[in-house]
């Protein structure tokens, strides 16, 4: 299985339901709060494609030196905050914030998943 397969399969189901959920809450409310959630939610499938990408790579490799796309993602932070500057009036930062925090939710909810429903 491809990386990206193994990614869509394992996150952006869920990123996907969270923007279909954004989505319809900015196009009901017009809320800034929603349009932030966007922004970082989109900011965050790319930064939790970055971080799988080294994940398999760390993986397949037989390193000792392991690399987690930490720079990568510093740059997509630093872009939406820039983004967020820009369009300050139409953009909350706190829904911003909280979209850049789904990547570290999905993670942790991923590897106690796994861990749960793991085979023995």
């Amino acid at each position: 299985m491809t990386v990206f397969k193994a990614f869509l399969r394992h996150f952006v189901i869920y990123f996907a339901i969270f923007m279909l959920i954004f989505l319809a809450w900015y196009f009901i409310t017009k809320s800034s709060i929603a349009l932030g959630l966007i922004l970082g939610t989109v900011i965050s499938i790319f930064m939790a494609f970055s971080w799988y990408v080294n994940l398999r790579r760390a993986y397949d490799e037989d390193e000792t030196n392991i690399r987690t796309g930490s720079a990568t993602r510093i740059i997509l932070v630093i872009l939406a905050c820039v983004i967020w500057y820009k369009f300050n009036e139409y953009i909350n930062i706190f829904g911003v914030l909280f979209g850049l925090l789904l990547t570290y939710i999905l993670i942790l909810y991923h590897a106690t998943t796994t861990q749960i429903f793991r085979k023995r």
